[in-house]
């Protein structure tokens, strides 16, 4: 009867154990069997330990609801099977338990098997150490005593454990003072609550995580009730967000290490362009310097414009009489190349006189002329005489003006054209004027030959003139006295043969004046046409200056002064910006130090300090002592460590108390202590 009461309170603490982990985790359907029929388990792992960890005693406790199931089988290595439900006998072979109930199966089924297995697999190793104000102590010395008692709680990852166990199992430990019986209760990172009476402890450890934990209690009679541990896996609905970025830590990762290779590649480009942007604010710093030298010297800028407008219009105003001294020498060398012609005309007329002339003589010397042919003669050579002369003095004339009236321009000095001017203009107006200074040069040197051969004419004109003058007095003297003809004859030949010499002077100089007359008026009609395109382009140009000028002068106050200020500007910003590239190191040892960070972030929860990232709350549970078993609704490991009270007389034992003295009792006040703990945080 005692067995069958203990086999229900066994029960009853195993459905105890359930409620705990249906907090934590939702139910789960069990891998389907031959018939289509499923049942679901709860499995539970119970254990007390010692003062220190160690194990003491270990039960796997499996709850079944059957769902009309007849046969179920278990996997795993036990010491002992109990069945807590009924009188149906395990029947195991090897590491095989199953129970065949037949027709009269249970709706809930419940059995014990008895093994330190789980345990050696759990996910962290603990480990208990005390110490009475100060120094070491052995647990089952401090109790009763007076001071300050230090709890050490050692939470160790276990190597051995499973892959899913390792990411997903947390562990809670409780601890219980009776506030009436303590003096003071320290418990650093711990999560402290008074239920009622009881000071309640509790500490968290997370997937994978190492932990150290410490209670100092201080007491003037200690006792203490022991650790109570529970490690289930963590399964809660907001966990799926943490499954959500274990599973993208790989993408998460890859895009931050992208993310970080752009940036270091955008800091070396930044940071390559500060020696740019000093340079360029260093050429805008000359620049401006440029720009103070040119503003200062913008006075002496005005004085050369001012020089070169002054030299332009006095250039242009030497310019100005060439086109009429060109047209009046134009008309001037035409009037010479009549009177040439007219010259030659009468010189070739007279050689004919001369020689009827003398025709004549020789007749009337040789008793055979006609005295009347000679006076014909003689008149038509007087007429042509008068002629002649009056050529000359034409002749005598034009010579006078080609050589006074019409000098000659002079050739036009090359100015110095201030730096006001672009090189191009000036360039181009010395061209024009080198071509005016060679067409006058030209025109001066054709010039010069017709005044010279002019003078040669009208020298041998002179005399032939004087002589037949002479002659035609002779003939007006001599012509009563006809005896006289002989020397008459000879006079006349010899005045003959002068003016021969004459007319060959004279065709020579109108072969001349023929020749060079297209030639003289085609450079004299050069020479006027850029003398006027030479006044037009000089205007305009100092027109051009002259607007410059103006345009300095109206402009250049705020030209200088908003030159001034841009580059000014221009050259702080750059170096702003050159200072802004300077500080690339230091973001790129930020974002160094921030991956560092990242990085480390990763590790820590991912292994190094935890598995917290490694969580799935979508894993399903895995059986404590089997993989081969199906996945059961919930599982969950619970621990107890000793008390440490003073021991009462055997025979002052109550009935109640030689029951908690048991492993079941102790089952049972695991739970009460740690509901306690649990309900505290919710206070």
């Amino acid at each position: 009867m005692a067995e069958h009461n203990s086999r229900k309170r066994l029960a009853a603490l195993a459905l105890a154990a359930a409620m705990p982990a249906a907090w934590i985790t939702p139910a789960a359907a069990a891998e389907p069997i031959g018939n289509g029929v499923t049942s679901t388990y709860d499995e539970a792992y119970y254990a007390t330990l010692d003062y220190y960890g160690n194990l003491m005693e270990g039960s796997v406790v499996k709850s079944y609801a059957l769902n009309g199931q007849e046969t179920i089988t278990d996997y795993g290595v036990y010491d002992e099977v109990v069945n807590l439900t009924d009188a149906t006998l395990p029947k195991t072979q090897g590491d095989s338990t199953a129970f065949q109930f037949g027709k009269d199966a249970p709706d809930h089924f419940y059995f014990e098997g008895r093994t330190a297995a789980p345990f050696e697999a759990l996910p962290w190793s603990l480990s208990v150490h005390y110490t009475l104000n100060g120094v070491p102590a052995q647990a089952q010395d401090l109790a009763g005593q007076q001071g300050v008692v230090e709890i050490l709680l050692d939470i160790v990852p276990n190597p051995n454990t499973s892959d899913y166990a390792r990411c997903n199992y947390t562990l809670e430990a409780a601890a219980m003072f009776n506030q009436d019986d303590i003096l003071s209760l320290e418990a650093p990172g711990a999560q402290v609550q008074l239920v009622g009476n009881l000071r309640t402890v509790l500490f968290v450890a997370l997937p994978g995580e190492e932990r150290h934990y410490s209670i100092r209690v201080g007491s003037n009679d200690f006792s203490f009730g022991g650790l109570t541990f529970l490690m289930v896996p963590a399964t809660l609905a907001q966990l799926d967000e943490v499954s959500e970025i274990s599973a993208r830590k790989d993408d998460i990762e890859e895009d931050y290490h992208d993310l970080s290779g752009s940036l270091d590649g955008l800091l070396d480009a930044m940071g390559n362009m500060q020696s740019g942007l000093n340079a360029s604010a260093a050429g805008l710093d000359q620049l401006n310097r440029a720009r103070q030298t040119f503003s200062g010297g913008k006075d002496v800028l005005y004085d050369s414009a001012d020089r070169a407008q002054e030299d332009l219009g006095q250039i242009a105003g030497d310019l100005e009489p060439v086109a009429e001294h060109i047209q009046q020498f134009q008309q001037t060398v035409t009037d010479s190349q009549t009177v040439m012609n007219g010259m030659t005309d009468t010189t070739v007329s007279l050689k004919t006189q001369l020689q009827s002339l003398e025709g004549s003589l020789k007749n009337l010397e040789a008793g055979a002329g006609d005295v009347q042919d000679f006076l014909t003669d003689a008149a038509d050579l007087s007429q042509s005489l008068d002629s002649l002369e009056g050529d000359l003095y034409d002749l005598e004339q034009t010579l006078k003006r080609v050589h006074d009236d019409h000098p000659g321009p002079s050739p036009l000095p090359t100015p110095d054209f201030p730096e006001i001017l672009p090189p191009q203009v000036g360039q181009e107006i010395g061209k024009l004027i080198g071509s005016v200074n060679s067409q006058i040069n030209h025109f001066n040197s054709l010039k010069n030959e017709l005044s010279q051969e002019g003078r040669n004419v009208a020298d041998s004109t002179q005399t032939v003139v004087s002589d037949l003058s002479g002659l035609c007095r002779q003939l007006d003297d001599l012509a009563p006295l006809l005896s006289d003809a002989q020397d008459l004859s000879a006079t006349l030949r010899q005045v003959s043969g002068k003016t021969q010499t004459i007319l060959d002077s004279v065709d020579s100089l109108r072969g001349v004046l023929n020749n060079s007359e297209p030639t003289l008026q085609a450079s004299l009609q050069t020479v006027s046409n850029l003398s006027t395109t030479a006044i037009q382009t000089l205007e305009n140009t100092q027109g051009a200056i002259g607007s410059v000028e103006d345009l300095m002068r109206r402009t250049g106050t705020d030209l200088d002064a908003g030159t001034a200020q841009s580059l000014s500007g221009i050259s702080a910003t750059l170096r702003q910006a050159s200072k802004a590239m300077g500080a690339t190191s230091g973001v790129k040892n930020a974002k160094n130090t921030l991956t560092g960070i990242v990085e480390d972030t990763w590790e820590e929860f991912t292994g190094d300090k935890n598995n917290l990232l490694l969580m799935d709350s979508t894993a399903k549970p895995v059986s404590l002592t089997d993989q081969r078993n199906p996945t059961p609704s919930s599982v969950q490991v619970l621990i107890r460590t000793q008390e440490i009270t003073v021991e009462e007389p055997e025979e002052a034992e109550t009935e109640q108390e030689s029951q908690s003295s048991t492993f079941f009792g102790r089952v049972a006040q695991m739970f009460r202590d740690f509901g306690h703990a649990v309900a505290g945080i919710f206070q």
